[in-house]
């Protein structure tokens, strides 16, 4: 229960945002991390912090306390929001890992943005979940948000940006 927990999620202020708010509390109580990550995107826009409800805000303080929260920016939200708890960053590095929303030049990044999915078939039945997709040098995080989308792990883009060794 010493690691980080790092996510990808939107706060957002659509109905969703307490049904993400409410898994994020239960995965946080679980692991009990000292120290969460979100990895950018997590306001959908620089308005976003608010346009947050009280009992939103109340909730991010709640789990917020006792640990130490980073708020990586975003192509969304690439300013600090205000009124918000946490210590904002462009990235974090945490010994040879680097977490940040875009995949850089870096090795060993952390890195949200892309949101990847995986479909399965199976007897005429399709199945859609959230997955990670990684390689040797790279890790893109699943979405968290209850609202957020995201990009089949077939799609290029992923191989464009975990390469050869694509897992």
């Amino acid at each position: 229960k010493t690691a980080s927990l790092a996510f990808s999620v939107l706060v957002d202020t659509t109905p969703p945002v307490a049904a993400t708010l409410s898994a994020l509390s239960k995965v946080a109580a679980y692991y009990g991390p000292p120290r969460v990550i979100a990895l950018g995107d997590s306001f959908h826009d620089q308005l976003g912090g608010e346009r947050l409800t009280e009992d939103s805000r109340c909730a991010i303080s709640a789990l917020q306390k006792g640990r130490d929260w980073i708020w990586i920016s975003g192509n969304h939200d690439p300013e600090r929001v205000a009124g918000i708890g946490g210590r904002f960053a462009d990235f974090l590095q945490l010994g040879p890992l680097r977490f940040q929303h875009q995949p850089g030049e870096q090795a060993n990044e952390i890195v949200g943005h892309f949101h990847p999915v995986a479909r399965v078939s199976v007897r005429g039945r399709s199945l859609r979940r959230r997955c990670f997709a990684g390689s040797n040098s790279r890790l893109v995080m699943p979405a968290f948000g209850a609202f957020t989308g995201g990009f089949n792990i077939r799609n290029d883009v992923f191989r464009d940006i975990l390469g050869a060794d694509f897992l």
